[in-house]
């Protein structure tokens, strides 16, 4: 692999690459238990401490139903928690990453071509980015949402802009967080750095 900065363009994920995804879905979880306090005998505290002590101990897979089922909630709130979660407003902007935001920052100042590659619902990843502090540079980056082809780690997002900006895979770096970015590289046929071993 070359040096980190002698590559042409660069792809980032966004979710615990760039930002704190935490961040986003504790202001989520904070309103989805408002909502369904005012809709029983809950206590919004309760929601909240669930919702987020299993998120951060299970992931998210089935969170919901088990939040369903742990308090006995009709199931037939799910469309509207799902669009409490997607589509929230906060005051509130979310910081990026401090080492992230300098590596933007100095890939801008090198004139670098700078895409976001990211998974997840296209709603809630389109409130995300809107919800982004980005500091003046979000004019300098190009976002992707891969669901809107196949998410990560298919290939389809990447083959878009291949050929859309005539990208050379020598000249062409991916950095993420996970296994899923790592592999997204693979199929991609481009080279893969993890964000924590990034030095500036």
């Amino acid at each position: 692999m070359k040096s980190f900065y002698n590559y042409s363009n660069y792809i980032f994920d966004f979710d615990n690459t760039l930002f704190h995804e935490i961040d986003y879905l504790k202001i989520g979880y904070s309103k989805i238990s408002k909502f369904l306090e005012s809709n029983s005998d809950l206590k919004s505290h309760q929601i909240y401490d669930f919702l987020n002590l299993t998120f951060l101990n299970e992931g998210r897979k089935n969170l919901f139903n088990k939040l369903f089922t742990k308090f006995n909630i009709n199931p037939n709130k799910l469309k509207s928690i799902l669009e409490i979660l997607r589509s929230f407003e906060s005051e509130k902007k979310f910081n990026l990453y401090p080492k992230s935001y300098k590596i933007l920052k100095k890939l801008i100042e090198l004139n670098k071509l700078i895409f976001i590659i990211t998974n997840g619902n296209q709603v809630q990843q389109n409130n995300k980015i809107k919800m982004t502090n980005w500091m003046n540079i979000k004019h300098n980056l190009k976002f992707i949402l891969a669901n809107d082809f196949e998410k990560k780690p298919s290939n389809l997002s990447f083959k878009y802009i291949e050929e859309k900006f005539s990208l050379k895979l020598n000249k062409t770096i991916m950095i993420g967080d996970s296994s899923i970015d790592e592999e997204f590289a693979l199929n991609c046929s481009i080279d893969f750095i993890n964000i924590k071993n990034l030095r500036l």
